[in-house]
């Protein structure tokens, strides 16, 4: 029996909205001045794991504002950074099923044990 996506897509679009909101508001690093020197490690690693996540927002808001459009960046890296989110979420779960699948003691694998 093979997995469905649509539970595990649904399951990651709802799930996604609270840690995008969570990231986007809490953990935003302040680009345009940049950290201070002496910021703390974890500050530098969340930083760039904002940057990554949010690179295909990034990207897309210079072009928009090269363009002349102006006041669409918020809306811009919080979509990009929902995406990208999303997809996470999603091949974590169909990573942990595979690993679990491996290790034999994936869904399928402790229901034909129940069964015999």
């Amino acid at each position: 029996m093979k997995p469905s996506i649509k539970p595990v897509l649904l399951w990651g679009l709802i799930e996604a909205i609270p840690i995008e909101l969570a990231n986007f508001y809490l953990a935003m690093p302040p680009l345009d001045v940049g950290l201070a020197p002496n910021a703390p490690w974890y500050a530098s690693l969340m930083a760039f794991e904002w940057v990554i996540l949010h690179w295909p927002g990034l990207r897309l808001s210079n072009w928009i504002e090269q363009m002349g459009f102006q006041g669409f960046e918020f809306v811009i890296l919080f979509a990009s950074g929902y995406i990208d989110t999303v997809l996470l979420i999603v091949a974590s779960i169909f990573g942990f099923r595979f690993i679990c699948d491996l290790a034999g003691k994936g869904p399928r694998n402790l229901s034909r044990q129940s069964e015999g």
